[in-house]
């Protein structure tokens, strides 16, 4: 993206291109470095009902 932008393309035209938001595009191509992504812990499970509501 931020080639793409330092070369004269449109943070809309590149979003567009991308299928992304024109906000993820301009957070990326102001970012210095491209953001690592961290792995995270899988949230509850609707099936994980506390005791009382089960009967």
């Amino acid at each position: 993206m931020r080639h793409r932008h330092a070369g004269g393309e449109t943070l809309l035209g590149i979003a567009r291109a991308m299928g992304l938001a024109r906000a993820t595009v301009r957070n990326y191509a102001a970012a210095d470095t491209f953001p690592a992504w961290l792995p995270h812990d899988a949230g509850p499970s609707l099936l994980d009902v506390p005791p009382l509501l089960r009967d």
